[in-house]
């Protein structure tokens, strides 16, 4: 078995309904969860969703570039999923909790509907310092968010894996609720 490091092991160790936030201040530190979050999604066949703040997906593999990540297969079969914050979060223009959860919840059912078994997402939260219309209304996402996640359930024995990893730069953002807002249950 692979030893795995502190990151790696905290990662591991999230509940499947788990919804956290990640706070860093360097580069360094964002490209030291980021990459390892995503692959351990991509290794366990979940459907996985990058939604960065970046002016196109491909500018957000620049994280990914130089650690030995091919992600062509991935992408090509449809299993990694890169959006811009205009893709998700600011589709119709404005914020709107209702819309993304309806979002969230397409790809979860997409994902199940595939062949996946279960759905990672990661979006990066610095979008909300621009003030779009509607960005009063993130803590309101952010609770409804820690509900979806941990109410998601299929028929079967197990719930649905479902995470989900908000990353925060260190400006923030006051409307995020600070890390202990965020639930980690399990079902």
């Amino acid at each position: 078995m692979e030893e795995q490091g502190p990151i790696e092991w905290g990662l591991n160790t999230l509940n499947p309904q788990a919804h956290v936030c990640f706070l860093y201040e360097t580069e360094g530190q964002l490209r030291a969860v980021l990459p390892p979050f995503v692959r351990q999604g991509l290794e366990k066949n979940e459907k996985v969703i990058y939604i960065a703040d970046a002016p196109s997906a491909e500018a957000a593999w620049a994280l990914f570039s130089g650690r030995g990540h091919d992600l062509g297969p991935y992408l090509d079969r449809g299993q990694l999923t890169f959006l811009t914050a205009e893709d998700a979060y600011l589709r119709s223009g404005v914020f709107d909790p209702d819309e993304m959860i309806a979002l969230l919840k397409g790809f979860t059912e997409g994902a199940l509907a595939q062949g996946y078994g279960g759905l990672r997402v990661t979006g990066e939260m610095s979008w909300t310092l621009r003030d779009p219309s509607g960005a009063d209304r993130l803590i309101e996402y952010e609770a409804r968010l820690n509900d979806f996640f941990s109410d998601i359930s299929m028929p079967g024995p197990l719930p649905v894996p479902c995470r989900a990893l908000s990353r925060v730069p260190p400006s923030g953002h006051p409307a995020h609720p600070p890390p202990g807002h965020h639930r980690n249950r399990t079902p």
